[in-house]
């Protein structure tokens, strides 16, 4: 097993605007202090809003900041740099060893490239994937190795680390420019889906409002014309986001998904975007779940996809190329 490296959190800079780095440091300086030969060093300078402590968030922890269990190892903390104004170094291991599923069972463990990336907490303390920080182009690379970046589902990067090293990098901006040190607004939404027939089951809604946990089961009713909808009620933010899936399985292979005419394959639907708008319409009539009830279910919803090319509530039915579009105000990536 390999040892990890965690550090107990200094004290960061209490609403805090740094501009442009006065110095940056060298990788030298950084290897003088902390252990990169079997260890990923993320050193970060944070252009946006400091408030709060910015933790690790990634698989060496489970992606999670409760107590570890065996592989996993505590959440690393944000540790100042010593003699480095604004700057921050997080420290895991470049090859963690994690929990290895296959058909949704647990069959063991593995070793896998770290995948983690940096994340302010909230004011009263608490973890939110708002302020992660932002997208490819917030990144700005300064110093030693680069990190694998790509693009993520709602305004955020995912990060990867090929090999242990330093890695000395700049942040512009938290996710969506969300900043913790600004207070949210708050509104009831009303959430109204239409979806398929397919495979007798029922949808479930998830996200930041139930902290992406088990998807909470929506209502079943019917609209004024008799047409079959799942309704949801809950109080959220703006900025947050919510998706959906099959109820009572945990498992996000059970997401509804989109065809794509152009490529003829069927692709994950990204999150949805909580704003203004409380009243949300979402119509997924010529979609579709992964796991559908049959492979001629999944063809029949296909074909007739295809062939109507519909346009409800300002959705796109059949999306050609994987684009941005719009429901009622909702944006969806």
């Amino acid at each position: 097993m390999k040892k990890f490296f965690s550090f107990v959190a200094a004290a960061l800079v209490s609403a805090a605007m740094f501009a442009a780095p006065a110095s940056v440091p060298t990788v030298a300086q950084v290897e003088a202090q902390y252990d990169a030969t079997s260890n990923v060093v993320l050193v970060v300078y944070f252009d946006e809003q400091v408030c709060n402590d910015v933790v690790f968030m990634g698989n060496y922890c489970n992606w999670s900041m409760a107590e570890p269990t065996t592989p996993y190892t505590e959440v690393t903390t944000g540790e100042a740099l010593e003699g480095f104004n604004g700057w921050y170094v997080f420290v895991a291991p470049a090859v963690p060893e994690v929990e290895k599923w296959e058909n949704n069972e647990l069959v063991g463990t593995e070793f896998v490239a770290l995948q983690a990336k940096p994340v302010q907490l909230k004011k009263d303390g608490s973890f939110s994937w708002d302020y992660q920080t932002g997208d490819v182009d917030s990144w700005e690379h300064h110093a030693g190795s680069e990190i694998s970046i790509s693009a993520g589902y709602d305004g955020e990067s995912n990060l990867e680390y090929p090999a242990a090293g330093v890695y000395i990098y700049e942040s512009k901006y938290f996710k969506n420019h969300n900043s913790p040190c600004v207070e949210a607004t708050y509104h009831d939404y009303n959430i109204t889906l239409y979806a398929p027939d397919c495979g007798g089951f029922k949808p479930a809604i998830i996200g930041d409002f139930n902290g992406w946990a088990a998807g909470a089961e929506m209502v079943e009713d019917v609209d004024d014309e008799g047409n079959l909808i799942y309704t949801y009620s809950f109080n959220d933010s703006e900025g947050h986001a919510f998706k959906f899936r099959q109820a009572g399985i945990d498992d996000w292979a059970n997401q509804i998904r989109l065809y794509n005419e152009e490529t003829s394959e069927w692709y994950d639907n990204g999150n949805i975007s909580l704003g203004a708008e409380e009243d949300l319409v979402i119509n997924y009539s010529a979609g579709t779940y992964t796991l559908c009830g049959s492979e001629e279910a999944v063809e029949t919803v296909k074909a007739e996809a295809a062939a109507t090319k519909v346009v409800r509530n300002g959705q796109l039915v059949i999306i050609k190329g994987n684009a941005t579009y719009n429901v009622l105000g909702a944006e969806l990536k």
